[in-house]
């Protein structure tokens, strides 16, 4: 079970350490045990999302409600390797993966996504981090 103290440890292309893609909705609403509201993130989403509010994440599902992706709020935590990746500013998170990864794609000052690392940040208007997107490798598919 999944509570406010949970360190949210990331695998690429796998999730983390209580929620892992390719996971049925049903069975992440039993193992989080939390509250949630379902909702519909943006026009092309193909699903609606399960918010858990008291966490700082959304879990997204494809079609068949199969988990795709998670992003998390600057609001929770997000390790990988041993580093909190929602504590770094913008800059500093961008300075770090950016000589890492072959296929990256900037959005103007929005954010970046790091296609071959699993994962993507959207800036804040402070310079931090607003939230870190972590995905599957069907999820751009």
């Amino acid at each position: 079970m999944i509570n406010m103290s949970t360190i949210n440890n990331f695998y690429p292309f796998r999730g983390i350490d209580k929620i892992s893609f390719g996971e049925r909705r049903e069975d992440i609403r039993e193992n989080i045990c939390e509250t949630y509201r379902s909702i519909l993130r943006n026009e092309f989403a193909e699903n609606t999302s399960d918010y858990y509010e008291s966490l700082g994440f959304f879990v997204e599902y494809n079609s068949d409600n199969i988990c795709n992706a998670i992003e998390f709020t600057n609001d929770s935590n997000l390790y990988f390797d041993g580093i909190d990746l929602l504590k770094k500013s913008y800059q500093e998170f961008v300075g770090q993966y950016d000589q890492i990864s072959k296929n990256k794609d900037y959005e103007s000052d929005i954010g970046v996504t790091f296609y071959d690392l699993g994962f993507g940040a959207m800036k804040a208007d402070n310079g931090g981090i607003d939230s870190i997107i972590i995905f599957s490798k069907s999820y751009w598919d």
